[in-house]
């Protein structure tokens, strides 16, 4: 294929007038030094070094061009997930929500939501059933989604985690763990890195989220781990 017929696939007339539009791709507008003469028909002929350096550089940005598209692609995948699974676990968890108790009436609450659970003869029952797959779902898409726009460290990622509401939750801390939830989706949505982070940060200064975490003293130093994952912590550090 000709230079000028190469180039043209992305919008770049060699041999002819300027283009009325600059390239997406960033073809160089001088490509017309590439010409070193003409053939019999009027045809241009080009310098082979510069032929090549010029096809090398459409190619490569070409393929730059590729890659964002794949990962744009990527993104809208995986945001439709989230919306997907935050959509599901929500419906679940609006039906938990109304039997969720206040204060230390949460424990009997959560008592009765388990063995209701159990027995799965109730609306109330089937949807504890599915809660825990649902709230497994989200908090992956959520961490990954949450993750891609703000860039979370691990603590990030592990505060977010803790912001889908359980069975043992009181009415209370359900209402705000949801309220974040819906804020961060729609940071999540606007690619809003900066609120994310935000959002993140201020969940982390919130009682409802220190309530969920152990302190541990190891080897000098005082670590704040969330009591669901203390096992497997202290299996990681070898602690007994």
């Amino acid at each position: 294929m000709r230079l000028d017929e190469y180039l043209s696939q992305y919008g770049f007339n060699v041999g002819g007038e300027q283009p009325t539009q600059v390239p997406s791709q960033g073809v160089p507008q001088d490509a017309r030094s590439a010409i070193i003469g003409y053939d019999k028909s009027g045809k241009p002929q080009y310098d082979p070094v510069i032929e090549a350096g010029l096809k090398a550089q459409v190619s490569e940005r070409a393929a730059v061009s590729t890659q964002a598209n794949k990962n744009r692609a990527e993104m809208n995948e995986k945001r439709r997930q989230y919306r997907q699974d935050m959509s599901s676990f929500m419906a679940v968890d609006d039906i938990l929500h109304q039997a969720r108790g206040e204060g230390t009436e949460r424990f009997g609450a959560g008592i009765k939501m388990f063995i209701e659970g159990v027995k799965q003869n109730s609306t109330l029952g089937r949807a504890v059933a599915m809660h825990d797959a649902a709230k497994k779902r989200l908090r992956v898409q959520l961490v990954r989604s949450a993750g891609d726009v703000g860039n979370l460290n691990i603590v990030e990622q592990a505060a977010a985690e803790l912001l889908v509401p359980g069975k043992f939750d009181d009415y209370g801390t359900a209402e705000l763990k949801r309220a974040y939830l819906k804020d961060i989706g729609r940071a999540i949505e606007d690619e809003d890195g900066g609120a994310v982070k935000e959002l993140i940060s201020r969940w982390m200064q919130e009682d409802a989220y220190k309530s969920q975490l152990t302190e541990i003293k190891h080897e000098g130093k005082i670590y704040s781990i969330p009591k669901e994952k203390v096992s497997e912590f202290k299996k990681d550090k070898g602690i007994k």
